[in-house]
């Protein structure tokens, strides 16, 4: 799992929609759902439920998704240290 995956999958949590998920972080919707797919592949269940109207998570991608949250929080815990210790500037990525 990357964290570019985790960002996709909590965009898509938190607008119930892959389009509103995908516009949200600059991706298209099929290639929210594309990275949606491989993420579920890549652990073998489902993480959302597809509805009508949107998606909603699992009880398992509730699990996950939560993880994944905590994971980036701490990325971007990381992320200002680092900018603090670099006397406010970032360079490169993490």
């Amino acid at each position: 799992m990357t964290l570019f995956q985790m960002e996709v999958l909590i965009a898509v949590m938190n607008t119930g929609n892959f389009t509103r998920a995908g516009e949200q972080i600059g991706l298209s919707q099929s290639g929210v759902s594309h990275t949606i797919r491989s993420l579920e592949k890549e652990l073998g269940i489902s993480l959302f439920i597809r509805e009508r109207g949107g998606v909603r998570l699992t009880a398992t991608g509730e699990q996950i998704a939560a993880s994944a949250r905590i994971v980036l929080n701490q990325v971007s815990q990381m992320k200002r240290i680092a900018a603090e210790a670099n006397g406010g500037s970032l360079s490169g990525t993490i």
